[in-house]
This record gives C-alpha cells, structure tokens and sequence, in this order.
C-alpha cells in the first residue's frame, strides 16, 4: 500500500468532504436518499436531530420533504442497525446492512433477553402473533401491539415489549413506521419496503462495509470501523484487507490511517466560505471516529462527549469540535446559544449566524444568535 503524508487539517478537510459538511461548488447537491448511502446511515434515536443532521448537510432541505422521503415515497428507513442503535438508512441499503448487524446485536442482548423472561418459546410465540397482527392491522403502536398479544395470552412484562421489537427489527421483520399522535409505530417490512433483496456474500457485505466506511469518514482506521459498526473486529479486519488495494496509507506523526485512493485524487473542493458547522447531538461526524484527537479540542471534549452515551449538538469549524451549543424554542422563533471559548468563536460570527438562520429557515421560525 502506497504511503503519504498529510497535515491535521488536510485530514479533516478530506472528512468534512467525505460527510458532506464542506460547501463544495464541484458537486450537486445530493437528495435524500443518496446522502444518506454516501454517509452510511445517520443516527435517529431522537428524530429532530436526524433531521437536523440532513440540515447541515444539503442545500434548502425542509423537514417536509424529509417526511415525505421517509413516509411517502419510503426510500429511506429509521430502525436499529450500526451499533445496535436506531438509524436512518436508505432504503436500498436496508437488507444488506440488518444482515451483518442484525445477529451481532440481537447475540449481545441474550442476557438482557433472559433477565426480561423473553426466552425464545416466548419470542417465537410473541413474532408469530406479531406478524399476523402487523399483517391485519398495520401500523401499530407499542402500547397496541402489548394490547393485541394480551388477548392471545401473551403478557410481556417491563422492558420486554420493547426488545422484542427491537430483535424483530433487527431481524429485519419489521420496522418503524409513520408517527401517531408523536407515538411511533411499527409495520411489516414486506409491506412498508418496495425494494428487493439482492443477494451478496459475507465477504462481499464486509468489504463493502468497510468501502462505504472509508467513503464517508476517511481518512481513518479499521478501530474506527469497529468503533462505528460495532461488529466484531476479526469479521471486519476480513473486509477491511479484501479493499486494501484501494486504499493509500496516511502518514500522520505517529499515526497510520487509510483513505480510498478515489477520494485523495478527486476534483479539489473550492471553499467558498469558512467550514463552520453547528451539527445536531449525536450527529455522524461525533460517532464516526474511535481516536477523535484530530477532530477534537481538549477544551470542548467534557462539553460535547457528556458520558454514558450522551453526545450534544457540536461546534464545528473546518472540521475541528470546539464547543456545543444548544437552542431554545419558542411558539414563533428559535434562540442559539454558543457555548465554547469567545476568542476561538468570534472570528467566525458571521458564518455562524449564517448557520443559524439556516437552521431557522429548516423549521419555518425566526433565529437568532446568542454568543
């Protein structure tokens, strides 16, 4: 593998690009559903900030459209999948993606499993009431759902009912529909997907994980890849070898990563304005990366990377997390307060305002800027 060397921001100009957080005058803006394959999914535990992540990334997006995209035309998709959280992913690449995650999440929860009493005669029982219930009634809520298997005797106590969809979904039964009255629902995939499995060996699906991986977050390392998917590291490293004649080591200091030659070689980015980015919490620039030295400040870590999971939404100038911010909602307009060191911020406070009337105009409210 051919070796180069490259500068910090170098690396992080390349990611910005690769996540589609850089304005770049070379490429059309790409819709939904083709951003979403080009980052490989974004994070949707709480779906104003999935939304907010295709905000930061594409041009006069609303969040109309984003609806219509996953509800009407269904061509993309929110359930469980990289990490064993939930997600939204492209439609197209539904099948394959549950058909490498899905068993490795589902095995990590037997415990979880035997503690709730969801042993697999239950579990059988439970998919097989749940199936014809979807197929009759679809879509339903959770609480329907608990409903509608009590009348067949089947009582799921606590957390059960949740991981029980959840392993349904993670088998690639079922997955989330549309919202009732802010209540998720639940459907059959059959029924909710129009696309068709194609069939792709193991070998083949982890070597794609691993170009798809590289294509919106390198430059990076296959600790980054497990640290992303959550897929056990021996499956992964297969992948990861079976493209290495694609890829160019980066050399920086005591660092080795690798990047696909195509994107170290691509038509240059033309910055037309400074990268300043104001990304949702728990948005795919802050999940991307086991090592985030390079794209974090010392100052701002204890700030954006809370613990226990918690991630809030992150200041991001040419690729480099310098704080959090966070906004308040009123009935008709929106407050964004910065939260990070003034000296570092207020040479970019135009751009910044920018950022939030942008974020305003995706909600449909006035915005202003509170440093």
């Amino acid at each position: 593998m051919r070796t180069i060397e490259l500068s910090e921001q170098e690396i992080r100009r390349l990611r910005l690009r690769a996540q589609h957080l850089m304005i770049d005058t070379n490429s059309a803006t790409p819709n939904i559903e083709h951003l979403l394959q080009t980052i490989c999914g974004v994070q949707a535990q709480y779906p104003f900030d999935a939304a907010l992540a295709f905000r930061v990334r594409m041009n006069n997006v609303t969040s109309t459209e984003l609806k219509q995209t996953q509800m009407d035309e269904r061509t993309i998709v929110r359930t469980w999948c990289m990490r064993g959280t939930l997600q939204l992913l492209a439609a197209e690449d539904f099948y394959w993606l549950i058909d490498l995650h899905g068993k490795t999440f589902i095995q990590k929860s037997k415990r979880r499993y035997e503690e709730l009493e969801l042993n697999e005669k239950l579990y059988s029982k439970s998919i097989e009431k749940l199936y014809a219930l979807l197929a009759q009634n679809e879509p339903l809520t959770r609480d329907e759902v608990i409903d509608c298997l009590m009348t067949h005797g089947i009582e799921l106590k606590g957390q059960a009912s949740y991981h029980l969809l959840r392993r349904a979904a993670l088998e690639g039964l079922i997955c989330f529909g549309p919202d009732r009255d802010g209540e998720p629902t639940y459907v059959l995939v059959e029924n909710w997907l129009s696309v068709v499995p194609k069939p792709i060996s193991k070998d083949e699906a982890f070597a794609k994980l691993a170009r798809r991986y590289l294509e919106a977050y390198g430059p990076a390392s296959l600790a980054d890849l497990a640290n992303w998917s959550g897929l056990p590291m021996k499956s992964l490293r297969l992948g990861w070898e079976s493209i290495s004649h694609e890829m160019i080591e980066v050399k920086i200091a005591d660092r080795r990563l690798s990047v696909l030659e195509k994107q170290v070689y691509s038509n240059e980015t033309k910055i037309v304005d400074s990268t300043v980015r104001l990304v949702p919490a728990y948005d795919t620039y802050l999940l991307g990366y086991h090592d985030r030295e390079l794209i974090l400040a010392a100052n701002a870590a204890k700030d954006v990377y809370r613990g226990g999971g918690l991630l809030r939404p992150a200041i991001v100038i040419d690729g480099y997390i310098v704080g959090s911010w966070e906004m308040k909602r009123y009935q008709r307009r929106i407050e964004v307060n910065i939260n990070a060191l003034r000296e570092i911020v207020e040479p970019f406070q135009h751009e910044m305002n920018i950022e939030v009337q942008n974020i305003g105009k995706f909600l449909g409210m006035d915005a202003e800027l509170i440093l």
